[in-house]
């Protein structure tokens, strides 16, 4: 490809495929949510942390905040339509563990709650957070594999 075959796309989330994981926390009265948040990934190999991006307005960045702790569960394949519901639906309006018939298990090490259909979860603290834009950063440090 020659460099007048590229076009400039302009400043945009370009960064393809994003992995869709769900994030799940209690609320501020205990219920267990998760949101669908695809702005994810490793950003240190030691000690192991990743990062999540969550807008302020969403039901889960005031539980993250106020519980320094998380999961990040891995959805299968067959939780496709699950994923999609619980990044469209907030959980201020809607029991997401109920409509999508997650079963909430008490996360090991961490205060949070696992979504035991998903083959793998990551126990996170929120060890720092940041606002740059329309997000809010959240830096973890991944504690346990299951």
């Amino acid at each position: 490809m020659t460099a007048k075959q590229k076009r400039s796309l302009g400043p945009a989330p370009l960064l393809y495929p994003e992995p869709a994981l769900l994030i799940a926390t209690y609320d501020s009265n205990g219920k267990p949510n998760a949101m669908t948040a695809a702005w994810a990934g490793i950003c240190v190999s030691d000690p192991v942390s990743l990062m999540v991006a969550v807008q302020p307005p969403r039901h889960t960045h005031d539980a993250l905040i106020a519980r320094k702790a998380f999961t990040v569960c891995v959805p299968s394949e067959k939780l496709v339509a699950e994923t999609d519901f619980a990044g469209m639906a907030s959980g201020k309006k809607y029991d997401k563990f109920a409509t999508c018939g997650f079963t909430a298990v008490k996360a090991e090490h961490v205060d949070a709650p696992c979504i035991a259909e998903c083959p793998v979860i990551l126990e996170c603290l929120l060890t720092h957070h940041q606002r740059i834009g329309t997000h809010t950063g959240k830096l973890s440090k991944s504690i346990c594999k299951i």
